[in-house]
């Protein structure tokens, strides 16, 4: 088997796999879409008010994430006029 072959034949196990993933995927979320795993930061106390929603909403912090960004989006709310305005609150030079 010839290089171009092999990379054929890889390239056939990837999609399989990947269609596989998407399949399985879909079915473990409320969105049927692919879900992905990334790391992300925010202050101690973001972390702990998301935590303090999660437990009110009986929803992991990952689903209430997701539901707050899809509701943003829906409203169209502007993520940096609001960050503005809540600094604005706690007196924090923007």
């Amino acid at each position: 088997m010839g290089q171009s072959d092999q990379a054929l034949l890889e390239l056939s196990y990837l999609g399989k796999y990947l269609s596989r993933m998407a399949q399985s995927s879909e079915l473990r979320n409320d969105w049927a879409c692919l879900k992905t795993q990334r790391t992300m930061s925010m202050t101690v106390d973001a972390w702990n008010l998301l935590g303090d929603l999660s437990d009110t909403a009986d929803l992991s912090r990952s689903e209430v994430l997701e539901v707050l960004i899809r509701f943003s989006m829906d409203m169209g709310i502007d993520p940096a006029e609001i960050k503005t305005e809540l600094l604005r609150k706690v007196a924090v030079p923007t």
